[in-house]
């Protein structure tokens, strides 16, 4: 079953089928898996009462292939929320393609990698250092860094 929501004006092929957020995300996932044949990524949509949005899930990957799936999803969103103003601005609006609300590419770090990477940063700093207070900070900091030091020695 296939949940319909408001769309926007996208009239594609498989318009009288998919939602516009499940097409978004069926051709996110397609070009995913054109770029990164051996990705393992969830794509996931959903429609709700303030709009639609596509996730892609991804763990343990370094930072430029996540900035390079932000870049493929980011022609599937076609705004941004401005908190300033308090109201969303289209600003990326295709109708050549079915586009969402809000895409949203997350990186998540498993425990495995989590404590590769401290044991990473206890081996290069100095015992007693104030990093060991907030090494989850670091930990975080350093797997998000593309120019960190545990992605060069990688």
């Amino acid at each position: 079953l296939v949940m319909y929501c408001i769309s926007n004006n996208y009239t594609g092929e498989y318009m009288t089928n998919l939602s516009s957020h499940a097409h978004a995300a069926k051709l996110i996932r397609q070009e995913i898996k054109a770029k990164f044949p051996k990705l393992k990524a969830r794509v996931s949509s959903q429609c709700y009462s303030g709009g639609n949005s596509v996730d892609v899930n991804i763990q343990d990957q370094p930072p430029h292939i996540k900035e390079a799936l932000d870049s493929i999803v980011s022609k599937y969103q076609y705004g941004f929320f401005d908190g300033m103003d308090d109201c969303y601005k289209y600003t990326n609006r295709n109708d050549s393609i079915p586009q969402v609300k809000y895409a949203f590419v997350r990186n998540e770090l498993s425990p495995t990698l989590r404590s590769v990477i401290s044991q990473f940063l206890k081996d290069t700093f100095i015992a007693g250092d104030s990093i060991f207070e907030r090494l989850d900070t670091y930990v975080w900091r350093e797997f998000c860094d593309k120019n960190g030091d545990f992605w060069k020695a990688v």
